[in-house]
């Protein structure tokens, strides 16, 4: 819609919400859609810890842009709100309709501002501050200007358009001008571009009514006016019938060989229809398209637009610009300029770039990082300014190199491109090679043509480096006469020390240049020569040495930074005597550190890159000298008087004495062995010129002469010093403690063992030594006691023969002591034991039936005697085995013990040479028991009914043979026996096994998965069973068939019977034969044939589990239903598992039939040519080798007809089924529902049948089974049911007028003022299907209405797709949520309307069902905004005496049914209000207090004069802002003193 024109805008004052409404909607256009606000907090949070710049960067942004969104809508509101107040108020003063252009007849007339009401209301403050018009900006002040018609009529002012509606064409066309770009390199004004070029027009051209209309200048109109008369209307000359939008063209930023297009728009300003021509420009760069019309043969209706393409073709980088010219009827020519220009280079590069100092003979280099300020990705070549530069030197190694050389710097790299966000490296290298200021020009050359000019500079120099001080010493020179090294520069000398003793001294050296440098010393022998003037008495004859370990300085090398000074810490540590020398020199080379520029200026550290050059700076000798330590010990002999009782400690006094240079660390030696000899204290440090007192100790251990030598050593000293120390030391005795030695009874040839305790009475060690005695061992026979000491001597004792012993043991002490002695008795005698019954005789035996016989053993000594029986001896032992209970043991004195010996025959017949030993410990013969045994055989046979069959009988063999039944059915268990009797006392083993197919027993495993849960248990058992039954307890053999044999071994009592039951277990069909062997004892084994059918189906779907019966067919059928489908629906498809329970593979080749009613056919007859159901390749090719093999067989089946080839109702997803063996697999069943049904829908049956079919590798085992296949044996069957029926959802809401949701902002409020985050209200609906399927379906719901429940819940796997079940129900909950950002308009697509201080959302829930029908539910939600009214809007306080506060009540209220959060503000204290804020509740009824307030509004008179102000009451989430003003008299008289005034 048309903005109006400014004559329309002076007569009706209500036009002006319009041009406001569609200036901020013209931001509103600019900026994109705010995203949701928990979205934008979200991004916020993620940006806070990303390490990503840019991300932080844009995430920033984003938030500033909501925020200035926000602010901006409230902006817009408030202006609103303000303009309709300022309607209301001019309602009844609107101008009268302005005609006076009309009367073309009157020669003259004159041009008044119109006259009404409106604008005094309006506050020209608030719309000069958001950059928009008032009337007073079109409307002069002059007085009426007398205007004479011509014969062409004048277009009025008011015709033409507003700022606003020609800034919004221009945002239009520049939005147009987008669509029809051909290159993406134009560059588009932002939104802060058009706001501050707005801001510009209006202050400049708006703002000066008396200057020209700024609607011909900022829309391109040439002016045709004289600057004299800017006031006046010429009416010669003709007025523009045409604007044009934009009034100049722009094209920056381009490339050759690309083109470019903007468009031009030309608006008919006049009341009448118009033609327009374009006048091609000069320069052929730039061309106009043909015009584009809205109307028929190129005519321009009255406000209407025409459009023109401007294309740009640019052939080099240059600027350029041109003039386009568009003629109207009347001869006007409307000029709009074209320009094209590239901006410059903008890069963050300094105009010098510094190297700072560099020493000469060496290299460095310094690296600038360049970065483009405006962002676009640039291309440079750096090329040498010659009017700046030096001689350049280019050769091709540098081209190659990308590198530019301008001695003595080489730049690199020559060409590079600076992308978007990254940084290029920029490297100079500066090589000096004098002592003086470098300086050369560079230029970069942008690829666009643009260039810089920069100038790099660096300077040479050399080290600079002094010695600042020498801490502890100073520097010397050599004397007359000294031994020297005349090249040093300086002498440095250390004091006199002993070996081992330090001496450091701290050199300070000061580097006074720029530059880092790289040190290190040098540690050289010295080249000594005498010092001049040399004479006779003066000439130094000492030789000195040379030892680099002896002078150390810290540290050695290093780094020597700029103007840096640095301490060096020399020392010297002498090992020897002696005079040492040697010469340090410093030397200096360049730091290797590169040197990195980051800001504009050239700041740089110096720092060299290579180490082309070493300077030594200057050397030093350093001189030091050793000489030897001087300690006396006090006294250096020490004899001691008399004799030293072992034991004892002697001590004397010693005095220890330093004489050396320094400090002195002593050690004396201590001696543990044999003697304790020490000095306290042992060790210690001895000052300079001190002495110490020590203590010797000396304690003696041996007696006899002492006389020892006690070292001292001397820390540094390789000679120790030595204390001779001369003493007489005297013995000790040794006492026994038993009085006796009783060894008791002792058996002939073993040992006894006693103890002796030896002790030492006296504080000497004693060395003791046992008497020999013949028969007695002494452990240890002699030793050494301590002072007070004990020691244990065990004796042992071994006799010879038997007697009685009584002898005495002695102890001698050695170094002359005194011996002890004490008494020893023992009783010697040895074993004697015999059998009382000797022979053992055994009558009836059976071989491997063990006997038990009992035998006497008697001891006929004293002592305990320990007895063993042997192993069987004789020619017969091989053939018994023998075992005795107590093998081993011991018999008392006197003792009788009686011994079970258990015989087992091994054979058959007597055993008469057998005999036992029994090995008596002590005697060297053993003594036997003689034994006679008769030993019978084994005798077994096996019973079948009523025929017997004995072992080892060749009479009976062959009538035994087991068979089982001709109906024989699959996975049943088919039991027979047998019966092993033993008629012998033997006890055997037995083993019935076998020979080909036997099982193994396991643990029982079911066939099929148990139901998940109760009903589904129940539902099986209602139908027959399910799949309650089990396989076997066995493990089949890979055939399919096998015999379980119980017990298959064991033993055989004596004259026992034992039954034996022969199961067979099948799991595959067939005609199955074996052999049973049957082994008793040793033997021979009895071989007996087995011969068994089997028939049924081992395949059953896992849906239904396996049943069979007798009658080799199933109880039931399975069923598979597909359930009710919508016409039309894609195919749907049913996956059932088939378990193969058989050891074999089964291939199954699946026939659907689809049963048709009352059907008269009653049997099928089959022919067959060749194989019946051939295996078929990939491409259903029946096998070549298959059809020869049974290409001459035809075979003719019936079978039992109930139904005809179901087509493509129902279908199996593979016609071939491969099982495989003890597994399982999936078929796939297809119904397809058709296109068309009835309206009560359709019902379809129909059945599968899959026929077995075998390899021929399983067919037929020669020896072990054959199998038939195909239509010979039963096939598997499968009921087929669907149904097809429309699909439909019913809609019920809860509230007759639909899903309405009434809610008010002041929800939303807190009561202190805070605004929640969101406030939801919810209304409900109720979904039914009524039909016999399950509906999927899905819900959109518009913002910002969202989602909150479905209950039940009834979602699917996929996000937002919901399934509703037959005849089932479901609530939907649809919430709608309040924010602050929905009250502000910020709800997407949604259409939100404003009527009576109320919001209305309207919304829709579509409901998408999957065959792509829709239902649809609308949504409305109405929000209740906060309203404020106040009972004044102007208060006048009168006049108040000064000093005195006047006090009114003002009364607050609200009008609607929300809450409202108010608060006032004001910038003067003369007038103030108590309170300043608060809250009021819904006005609901007359009686309710709590929503209005009384305010007391105080005037305060602080000096005499007029008073005037305002206060501005806000409402939070409200949009009007309410003003009061306030006026008031301040007088000194005081006749206007008031009763209610009081002094403040």
């Amino acid at each position: 819609m048309e903005t109006p024109a400014i004559g329309s805008i002076s007569s009706d004052g209500g036009d002006i919400s319009t041009v406001i409404e569609a200036a901020f909607k013209q931001y509103k256009t600019l900026l994109p859609p705010p995203p949701d606000s928990l979205l934008l907090e979200n991004m916020m949070v993620t940006a806070k810890g990303s390490l990503d710049a840019f991300h932080r960067y844009y995430v920033s942004c984003l938030s500033e842009a909501q925020d200035e969104h926000g602010s901006r809508l409230a902006e817009a509101a408030m202006l609103e709100a303000h303009v309709l107040q300022a309607n209301a108020r001019a309602t009844a003063a609107r101008e009268k309709t302005l005609n006076a252009s009309s009367d073309v007849e009157a020669s003259l007339q004159y041009l008044q501002k119109p006259e009404g009401g409106y604008t005094s209301g309006l506050n020209g403050s608030l719309f000069r501050k958001h950059d928009l018009i008032l009337v007073e900006d079109f409307c002069s002040e002059l007085e009426p200007v007398l205007v004479r018609l011509t014969e062409k009529a004048v277009d009025p002012s008011y015709m033409h358009g507003t700022v606003a509606w020609d800034k919004r064409q221009q945002c239009k066309e520049r939005d147009r001008g987008r669509k029809m770009s051909i290159s993406s390199d134009v560059t588009f004004m932002s939104e802060c571009d058009l706001r501050n070029e707005r801001r510009e027009l209006l202050k400049t051209k708006i703002r000066k009514p008396k200057a020209k209309p700024c609607h011909m200048k900022s829309l391109g109109v040439s002016s045709m006016h004289s600057p004299t008369t800017e006031s006046k209307l010429q009416p010669k000359e003709p007025m523009p019938e045409f604007v044009s939008a934009p009034s100049s063209i722009l094209f920056h930023d381009f490339e050759v060989g690309k083109i470019y297009q903007q468009t031009i728009e030309l608006k008919n300003v006049s009341n009448t229809m118009r033609q327009c021509r374009v006048i091609q420009p000069i320069s052929s760069l730039f061309t106009v398209s043909a015009g584009q019309f809205q109307g028929e043969a190129g005519y321009v209706a009255p406000g209407m637009n025409c459009y023109y393409p401007v294309t740009f073709r640019p052939q080099s980088l240059d600027d350029c610009s041109d003039v386009i010219r568009f003629r109207s009827q009347s001869g006007a020519v409307i000029g709009v300029t074209v320009e094209a220009m590239i901006p410059p280079v903008k890069l963050d590069l300094p105009p010098i770039l510094e190297c700072g100092q560099c020493l000469v003979g060496t290299s460095k280099q310094v690296i600038f990082p360049i970065n483009s300020i405006d962002g676009r990705q640039r291309s440079f070549t750096v090329s040498a300014n010659t009017a700046r530069s030096c001689i350049l030197l280019i050769s091709e190694e540098s081209e190659a190199n990308n590198c530019l050389v301008l001695p003595p710097f080489s730049i690199r790299p020559k060409h590079f491109t600076v992308e978007c966000g990254k940084r290029v490296d920029l490297e100079i290298h500066f090589e000096p090679q004098n002592r003086e200021t470098a300086e050369c020009g560079i230029i970069l050359t942008c690829e666009k043509g643009k260039s810089q000019s920069f100038c790099v500079t660096g300077e040479g120099c050399i080290p600079n480096i002094s010695i600042l001080s020498l801490h502890h010493g100073q520097l010397s020179s050599a004397m007359s006469g000294e031994l020297a090294d005349l090249s040093a520069d300086h002498i440095i000398r250390f004091p006199e020390l002993n070996p081992h003793m330090n001496a450091h001294q701290v050199l300070s050296l000061r580097n006074s240049s720029a530059i880092e440098y790289s040190f290190k010393w040098m540690l050289l022998e010295p080249n000594l020569q005498p010092a001049p003037p040399i004479s006779i008495c003066s000439t130094e004859t000492t030789e000195h040495e040379f030892d680099s370990s002896l002078f150390v300085v810290d540290p050695s090398q290093g780094r020597l930074a700029a103007y840096d000074i640095k301490d060096f810490l020399l020392s010297f540590t002498p090992k020897r005597v002696g005079k040492f020398d040697a010469l340090l020199t410093f030397e200096l080379q360049c730091a290797d550190v590169s040197a990195r520029s980051t800001g504009k200026e050239a700041s740089c550290s110096d720092a060299q890159q290579s180490a082309a050059a070493t300077f030594s700076i200057f050397t030093l000798e350093l001189k030091g000298s050793c000489q030897q330590r001087q300690l006396m010990l006090k006294p250096s002999l020490l004899t001691v008087a008399g004799r030293i009782s072992m034991g004892c400690t002697f001590k004397q006094k010693l005095q220890l004495v330093n004489m050396s240079l320094g400090a002195v660390e002593f050690c004396f030696e201590t001696v543990n062995s044999p003697h304790i000899i020490e000095v306290v204290p042992a060790s210690g440090s001895l000052g300079k010129d001190m002495e110490v007192d020590l203590t010797l100790s000396i304690t003696g251990t041996i007696p006899g002469r002492l006389e020892v030598g006690l070292r001292c050593d001397i820390t540094g000293e390789a000679e120790p010093i030595w204390l001779l120390v001369q003493a007489e030391i005297k013995g000790a005795e040794v006492i026994i403690e038993e009085p006796c030695l009783d060894f008791g009874l002792v058996r002939l040839g073993s040992e006894v063992t006693r103890t002796l305790t030896l002790r030492n009475p006296s504080s000497l060690r004693t060395c003791w030594t046992m008497q020999e005695e013949c028969g007695f061992l002494f452990s240890p026979s002699s030793g050494e006691l301590p002072p007070l000491g004990t020691a244990l001597v065990s004796v042992v004792y071994t006799p010879t023969h038997c007697l009685t012993l009584d002898t005495v043991l002695g102890v001698d002490t050695a170094h002359g002591g005194s011996s002890s002695f004490l008494s020893a008795r023992a009783e010697v005698q040895e074993p004697s034991v015999c059998i009382l019954s000797c022979q053992l005789r055994v009558c009836d035996s059976y071989v491997g039936v063990p006997g038990s016989y009992t035998l006497s053993l008697y001891n006929q000594t004293l002592l305990p005697t320990e007895f063993e029986w042997g192993c069987l001896e004789g020619k017969d032992s091989e053939f018994v085995k023998a075992t005795v209970e107590a093998s081993r043991g011991i018999l008392a004195p006197r003792g009788t013990l009686e011994v079970v010996v258990t015989l087992t025959p091994l054979t058959v017949g007597e055993l008469s040479d057998l005999s036992l030993p029994c090995y008596i410990d002590g005697a060297t013969e053993p003594i036997y028991a003689s034994i006679f045994c008769k030993v019978h055989g084994l005798k077994a046979c096996v019973t079948i009914e009523d025929r017997t069959e004995t072992f080892a009988d060749p009479a009976t063999r062959g009538q035994l043979r087991l068979d089982f039944d001709d109906s024989v059915v699959f996975a049943e268990a088919t039991p027979t026996s047998l019966c092993l009797v033993n008629e012998s006392a033997m006890v055997a083993t037995f083993s019935v096994s076998v020979e080909r197919l036997a099982v193994r027993k396991s643990a029982p495993a079911p066939l099929t998965q148990q139901p998940k849960s109760a009903s589904c248990s129940s539902l099986l058992q209602r139908k027959g069973g399910g799949a309650s039954l089990q396989l076997p307890a066995a493990v089949v053999p890979s055939v399919g068939c096998g015999f379980l044999v119980q017990p298959s071994r064991g033993e055989l009592q004596a004259f026992e019977k034992i039954p034996v039951a022969v199961t067979m277990h099948a799991t595959m069909w067939g005609l199955y034969t074996d052999v049973l062997i049957v082994q008793i004892g040793d033997l021979e084994p009895m071989r007996i044939p087995i011969t068994a059918r089997v028939t049924g189906n081992p395949l059953f779907f896992q849906m239904m589990g396996p049943t069979f019966n007798k009658n080799l067919t199933f109880n039931r059928t399975p069923t598979l239903h597909f359930g009710s489908h919508c016409c039309g629906r894609p195919a749907v498809h049913r996956s059932v598992r088939v378990t193969n329970p058989s050891p074999v593979d089964i291939r199954l080749d699946w026939q659907t039939f689809k049963v048709i009613k009352d059907d008269p056919q009653l049997i099928d007859l089959i022919v067959v040519v060749g194989e019946a159901f051939p295996l078929l390749d990939g491409s259903s090719v029946v096998s070549q080798e298959a059809q020869d093999a049974r290409a001459d067989l035809i075979q003719v089946h019936m079978r039992q007809h109930e139904g005809f080839a179901s087509g493509s109702l129902f279908s199996v997803g593979s016609q071939q089924t491969m099982v495989p063996a003890l597994s399982k697999a999936n078929v796939t069943f297809q119904f397809v529902p058709p296109l068309t049904c009835d309206t009560d829908g359709d019902t379809f049956n129909g059945y599968a049948l899959g026929y077995m079919s075998l390899a021929p590798q399983v067919k037929n085992v020669v020896g072990v089974v054959t199998r038939d296949d195909g239509y010979q044996v039963s096939a598997l069957r499968m009921d087929l049911s669907a149904a097809v029926k429309p699909a439909l959802l019913q809609l019920e809401t809860a509230d007759e007028e639909g899903m309405l949701y009434q809610l008010t902002a002041g929800s939303l409020l807190q009561h202190d003022g805070t605004i929640l985050n969101s406030v939801e209200a919810t209304s409900s609906f109720l979904l039914k299907n009524n039909g016999q399927m399950s509906l999927k379906f899905g819900m959109l719901i518009d913002g910002p209405f969202v989602l909150s429940n479905v209950l039940p819940s009834v979602g699917c796997r996929e996000e937002g797709t919901y399934c509703l079940k037959p005849h089932c129900a479901a609530q939907v909950k649809i919430g709608f949520s309040l924010t602050a950002e929905t009250l502000k308009g910020s709800t997407g697509d949604l259409q939100v309307t404003l009527f009576e201080n109320q919001l209305h959302y309207h919304g829709q829930v579509k409901i998408k069902h999957d065959n792509e029908t829709q239902q649809v539910l609308p949504l409305q939600a109405i929000v209740s905004l906060p309203t404020l009214r106040v009972s004044h809007e102007v208060l006048d306080f009168g006049t108040v005496v000064v000093g005195h506060t006047r006090e009114l009540q003002v009364n607050v209220s609200t009008q609607g049914v929300s809450a409202v959060y108010w608060s006032v503000t004001h910038s003067d204290d003369v007038f103030e209000v108590t309170p300043c804020k608060g809250r009021l509740e819904p006005y609901t009824c007359h009686s309710c207090k709590n929503s209005r307030s009384a305010l007391v509004v105080s005037f305060t008179a602080k000096k005499e004069g007029s008073f005037e102000s305002s206060f501005s009451f806000h409402v939070l989430l409200g949009e009007e802002v309410i003003m009061l003003k306030v006026t008031g008299q301040g007088s000194l008289d005081q006749a206007f003193e008031a009763i209610s005034d009081y002094k403040s």
